[in-house]
């Protein structure tokens, strides 16, 4: 044994100079596929696949929902006796849309793709040559059944769930928004007849999404505000409003979305402040109004700022301040019409409406600040984490770096051993 000491003492140097260079721990032993947080990436990308899904989804529907609003609009102008615009119009499901819901559908049910194409690219020539009647006939119990199919195939279950729907109508109102705003120019006139039409088509849709699937899950007073919310967007559309009109109206269906069915609805701070000077330009419209006699229309004012306006905003603010919520609700639905129903001085209406600016200003800095705290914190939470990734990362990799040095000193042993037993 004393003998090979030595050579024992260089063999055992050489074996902890490997062990050391070599990292130990978590980072050693870790897949490549887990992350940090010990969960499986292949977990992980399931889930962004399932939520993917489910985007996809309400995506395919919406896409469904939009070739339903040319089709709508095609019908239309048949039953207008415009049939070279309703066959346009038929035309643009299948030039425009399929081959964004062909593959999808396929999958899902491949006849019932290869039927639903045979009858859109059919449908212009049903424009033109059946009589109104007869073109929609074809287009709400041939077109319409088989889109409702699809969309069954595709969306399953969802389709008879009130957020679901709500979801795909209020991107839905997105797009008519989008192509409105190409239609329609800021002073009220159609410059794009094809885009204004498209507009109203897919409000259309909404609207109905809103009546099948939503509106029976809501409470009256839900109800009542939505109903009257759509109805006011398709005067609006149908007048040619101002585009910002049409914007703050689906704006304000969205956040009673948001309210009532827990869709998700985002309010930026430059639109929280936009939307608050509107209302108060429009306060100060209706004491004006009042101040000249006109009850009605100040009256009507009032209504109006409040579905147009106020109501974009609750969605997000009920979350933060809901008594702020409560008390602007009564001073538009209530105080401020009492007090113009009881022919209250001018004084009096006026500083209602005082009262309520400085209510509305608490509420602008309520969301902005909130909007600007949320995007602070995230990107603290983003600092945060990628920091703690780092100091992870370099926690763990120092192991290495560390192992490495002690594997030097152990190598410099195992050398000054060998040459000891060389001499």
């Amino acid at each position: 044994m004393v003998a090979h000491t030595p050579r024992l003492r260089t063999l055992t140097a050489l074996v902890l100079a490997v062990l050391l260079a070599v990292p130990t721990g978590a980072a050693a032993v870790a897949p490549a596929d887990v992350n940090a947080a010990g969960t499986s990436a292949t977990q992980f990308d399931t889930g962004h696949e399932a939520e993917a899904s489910a985007d996809g989804d309400v995506a395919f529907v919406r896409t469904i929902e939009e070739m339903k609003g040319h089709l709508t609009v095609s019908v239309q102008y048949a039953k207008a006796g415009d049939t070279e615009m309703a066959a346009h119009h038929a035309g643009h499901p299948h030039e425009e849309y399929w081959s964004a819901v062909n593959a999808t559908l396929s999958e899902a049910n491949a006849s019932l793709a290869a039927d639903l194409e045979a009858a859109l690219l059919a449908a212009p020539d049903h424009a033109r040559n059946d009589s109104a009647s007869e073109y929609a006939t074809y287009v709400n119990e041939t077109l319409f059944e088989k889109f409702d199919a699809a969309e069954r195939a595709v969306a399953g279950e969802q389709m008879e769930n009130a957020t679901f729907s709500a979801a795909v109508s209020r991107d839905l109102l997105q797009r008519a928004v989008q192509e409105y705003g190409e239609g329609v120019a800021a002073n009220g006139t159609v410059v794009e007849q094809m885009e204004y039409d498209d507009a109203r088509g897919f409000a259309l849709r909404a609207e109905a999404l809103y009546e099948s699937n939503v509106r029976a899950t809501l409470s009256e007073h839900a109800r009542e505000e939505l109903d009257e919310l759509f109805e006011t967007l398709h005067g609006d559309i149908d007048g040619a409003a101002a585009p910002s009109d049409v914007e703050q109206i689906t704006a304000s269906i969205a956040a009673e979305y948001a309210e009532y069915t827990g869709v998700e609805s985002q309010t930026g701070g430059a639109q929280v402040e936009q939307t608050v000077d509107e209302i108060n330009e429009h306060l100060e419209e209706a004491v004006t109004a009042y101040e000249n006699g006109n009850d009605a229309e100040a009256k009507q004012i009032i209504r109006q700022t409040y579905l147009s306006y106020f109501e974009s905003l609750e969605g997000d603010l009920i979350e933060k301040r809901p008594e702020l919520v409560e008390e602007l609700e009564a001073d538009f639905n209530e105080d401020l019409p009492g007090l113009i129903d009881r022919n209250a001085s001018v004084s009096e209406v006026r500083a209602e409406v005082e009262s309520m600016e400085k209510k509305l200003g608490t509420v602008e800095t309520a969301l902005s600040s909130e909007t600007e705290t949320t995007i602070s914190l995230g990107d603290e939470t983003e600092t945060t984490t990628t920091q703690s990734a780092t100091s992870e990362t370099t926690t763990t990799g120092s192991s290495p770096g560390l192992g490495v040095g002690a594997a030097l000193l152990a190598l410099a042993t195992a050398l000054v051993a060998l040459r000891r037993r060389a001499n």
